[in-house]
């Protein structure tokens, strides 16, 4: 196995899971794709994947830490269940990369992609938690990169916009409707309003960059890719 991709089981990861394993990347088939699926999210879920699948991840040569949550919420009707943004958004990944290095020791490098997204700068109304896990992501990368780069690790992130055909999308629109008492067409309109090239991005497109962010000379390091369509 040559890349491990969490959250392989959502819409997003679902996609680069089929997409790396027929792109190429040092790939044959689908064996050489180390799907994490969402339920795995806790430090001891984590630990005992990493474990159980010891073989593969001394073998990977690149980690996608794909996976994440959103809940929208005006401040001050915020659900206490909400922490769990910040923990599946920011402990998560952490973990992940944690046991990644603590299994194959830090002279056993790899690259790795943290799926950000343009929140980490763009405030947006009713994601407080969301913008700031994403903030923190995006800091926890750049720490990694100078931590674990003298070892020969390449640690980046890609920040997407909008996703379209995703279910955090189609999960946000409709909250976005509810909250704002928008009717679809006047949320449509007002998101692609935003973006100067007038429109959101996909999951081929965010899969492609992903694979070039994995391809980049490994001088680029803590660096965030930024795919947002000019936002």
């Amino acid at each position: 196995m040559n890349v491990l991709i969490t959250g392989c089981d959502g819409s997003l990861g679902s996609y680069l899971e089929g997409h790396f394993a027929t792109s190429g990347w040092d790939l044959g088939d689908k064996s050489n794709v180390l799907g994490m699926p969402k339920s795995v999210h806790t430090k001891n879920a984590i630990d005992v994947f990493m474990a159980a699948f010891y073989g593969e991840v001394s073998r990977l040569h690149a980690a996608i830490l794909n996976d994440g949550i959103n809940h929208l919420s005006w401040i001050g009707t915020t659900p206490e269940e909400d922490e769990n943004i910040m923990l599946r958004n920011v402990m998560a990944p952490y973990w992940t990369l944690n046991a990644l290095v603590a299994l194959r020791g830090r002279t056993n490098p790899m690259r790795v992609v943290f799926v950000t997204s343009q929140t980490y700068k763009v405030p947006q109304r009713t994601t407080a938690l969301y913008c700031a896990s994403k903030a923190a992501l995006t800091q926890m990368m750049r720490v990694a990169a100078r931590e674990l780069a003298p070892y020969g690790w390449s640690i980046n992130a890609v920040a997407p916009g909008k996703i379209e055909d995703t279910r955090m999308s189609r999960m946000t629109d409709a909250q976005v409707l509810e909250l704002r008492g928008w009717t679809e067409e006047m949320a449509h309109k007002y998101a692609q309003a935003l973006v100067p090239m007038g429109r959101f991005t996909s999951r081929p497109e965010v899969a492609n960059i992903i694979e070039s962010v994995l391809n980049l000379p490994s001088y680029v390091n803590g660096a965030v890719i930024e795919a947002t369509g000019g936002v």
